[in-house]
């Protein structure tokens, strides 16, 4: 249940020892995972991997452009047309989206994203390209307070796909 104190808008949890926690903007939430850090080593190695992939080229970004990369592909997932080019069509324009950066300046983010530099790959880590993102949602969850009673299910998802270097054989997997 909801209570709007003053301008605080409080939630009441029964059970919990506190009765009283303070609801966060999901903006608030958003910046517990992406720190100002964390995008700017984000926008470093993007940079640098541009800069080896286009000697030439003067494409760069910053920390704002980025979260508005990031915004933009949230809102994409949420609104799912299944082509991001139609984001800025004129037949199926979103102007959310369109206004909030070129197609040109989003392809460019997208193609050049990076979170290490392809050097550091030492061959024997699967996920080497995504360590820095696991790494930071590790530190993050590890803050977060448990509740006393925690349930947790496991939901297999059938893959239809023919690369994968991590898939498995199970024979009770869901078709």
């Amino acid at each position: 249940m909801a209570i709007q104190d003053g301008r605080m808008l409080y939630i009441y949890i029964p059970g919990r020892t506190r009765n009283r926690q303070k609801v966060r903007e999901p903006s608030q939430y958003f910046r517990d995972y992406f720190d100002e850090q964390f995008i700017s080593n984000i926008c470093e190695m993007t940079n640098y991997y541009a800069q080896s992939k286009d000697i030439n080229g003067t494409f760069s970004v910053n920390p704002d452009e980025f979260e508005a990369f990031l915004g933009t592909v949230f809102y994409m997932n949420l609104y799912g047309m299944n082509n991001c080019r139609r984001y800025w069509s004129n037949k199926s324009r979103v102007s959310l989206i369109a206004d909030q950066m070129s197609l040109h300046t989003f392809e460019k983010i997208r193609r050049y994203l990076h979170f290490v530099r392809n050097e550091e790959d030492s061959g024997n880590e699967k996920f080497f390209k995504f360590r820095p993102i696991i790494d930071q949602f590790n530190r993050v969850a590890a803050k977060i307070e448990m509740e006393e009673k925690c349930s947790v299910d496991e939901n297999t998802i059938p893959y239809k796909g023919r690369k994968s270097r991590l898939r498995q054989y199970k024979p009770k997997k869901p078709k």
